[in-house]
């Protein structure tokens, strides 16, 4: 019994067993912190790919064409293909080495800004023409639906995480004038 009760309540060592305890909980927080890191990194490049394509789809709206009844924007596979292009251009780290993210064409949209409800109306199909009036606005969205890399996020989440972003570029004032 005195064995006993000297056991319980000696603390040598006890130090020993809290550092042990403490330091796992230490480096399980180091590695969320190095895995949420890499997820901001993704999103941060991800967005810079999708705000450069959204520009370039709104810069090359300014192309216009005549066709004898008056202007029409062109937006057809060939605007489509430089907003691919231009927004791939920016690497952005995906599994397995791979950095070129596929742009599908559903992705990438044309429409009009409402400024009274401050929002983005697509307007125009894939591979149309229409009327510089109806289209003054590019939107990209670029998504990732691919494993992040991390253990540590994939065992707590259990499943791979999605991420999506999306940028709009508009073409003309920005606002209205009072």
């Amino acid at each position: 019994m005195k064995r006993l009760r000297r056991f319980i309540t000696d603390d040598r060592g006890s130090v020993a067993a809290m550092t042990a305890v403490s330091l796992l909980f230490i480096l399980v927080l180091a590695a969320l912190a190095v895995d949420y890191g890499h997820w901001q990194d993704t999103i941060v490049k991800m967005q810079t790919a999708a705000d450069a394509g959204a520009t370039a789809g709104a810069a090359r709206l300014l192309t216009v064409k005549e066709n004898g009844q008056g202007f029409k924007v062109e937006v057809n596979g060939s605007i489509r293909d430089v907003v691919r292009e231009i927004a791939t251009q920016n690497p952005i780290p995906l599994d397995e080495g791979k950095t070129v993210v596929e742009l599908p064409d559903v992705d990438i949209k044309f429409g009009k800004w409402d400024f009274d409800n401050n929002c983005f109306a697509s307007t125009v199909e894939p591979n149309a023409d229409t009327n510089p009036d109806a289209i003054d606005t590019c939107e990209v969205t670029i998504r990732k639906n691919q494993e992040i890399n991390g253990r540590l996020v994939n065992f707590f989440w259990g499943a791979p995480l999605s991420l999506a972003v999306t940028s709009r570029a508009y073409l003309g004032w920005a606002g209205k004038f009072w």
